[in-house]
């Protein structure tokens, strides 16, 4: 009688497993966005070389002590657009990706933005400084239809 004792190794329950990977793999991800939102930069000029803008209008986002936007004025007359509401969080957030560049790249100033509808209906924003330039069709018609309001035309 030799009497072998078999050690159980402690085995890992495998969802344990599966929910690590799930996290690891978000956590590349959202790593891998932020690093592809700092690439965003200078766009190809000919992204929209094709088409002509149809619409445009220089515009500035005043801020609030918080530093939130909270109005949409006319660069070059001074007229209040529009007033943000809280429920216009998609401008926040594409004014504060832009304003997050501009503070990487060490741009100081009230940024003048260019915002242009061209006529294949696409409308972006671009920062004059900095020639950033997000093209607002990508997040979706409501979020585009926001800006849009913004433009001469639609007011």
């Amino acid at each position: 009688m030799s009497g072998h004792h078999h050690h159980h190794q402690q085995m890992v329950p495998r969802g344990a497993i599966i929910g690590a990977g799930i996290l690891i793999a978000t956590t590349i991800i959202i790593v891998g966005f932020n690093q592809y939102q700092k690439s965003v930069s200078p766009p190809d000029p000919g992204m929209f070389a094709e088409v002509s803008a149809v619409d445009e209008r220089m515009v500035r986002f005043p801020v609030n002590a918080q530093g939130e936007a909270i109005a949409v004025v006319d660069a070059e007359t001074g007229e209040r657009i529009a007033v943000l509401e809280p429920s216009d969080g998609f401008v926040k957030t594409v004014l504060m990706s832009m304003s997050f560049n501009r503070r990487r790249d060490g741009y100081e100033g009230d940024p003048v933005f260019r915002l242009v509808r061209w006529e294949d209906a696409r409308i972006s924003i671009q920062d004059v400084e900095t020639g950033v330039v997000i093209n607002l069709g990508a997040f979706g018609p409501a979020n585009k239809a926001v800006f849009e309001r913004f433009l001469p035309d639609s007011l």
